[in-house]
């Protein structure tokens, strides 16, 4: 699953990365690296989906598994 970010057309930013790993069905691995720790908080906030508690950290990034909502 890949979900971009667009502002008035244009994108500046991929919320979400694609790894070896499958994080699951409706999951996605959100990029905190790029989007800051903060946006699983924005995400849990508005409701589009709950942190999994399972997280990937490769040497200088981490990665925060998420289950979105299918509807949102």
């Amino acid at each position: 699953m890949a979900i971009a970010l667009f502002e008035e057309g244009e994108p500046y930013g991929n919320l979400t990365c694609c790894l070896d790993d499958a994080p699951g069905r409706n999951c996605a691995y959100i990029d905190v690296n790029n989007m800051g720790v903060d946006i699983v908080d924005v995400l849990e906030k508005e409701g589009f989906g709950k942190r999994t508690g399972k997280s990937i950290s490769p040497a200088m990034w981490c990665i925060r598994n998420f289950h979105l909502r299918r509807k949102c």
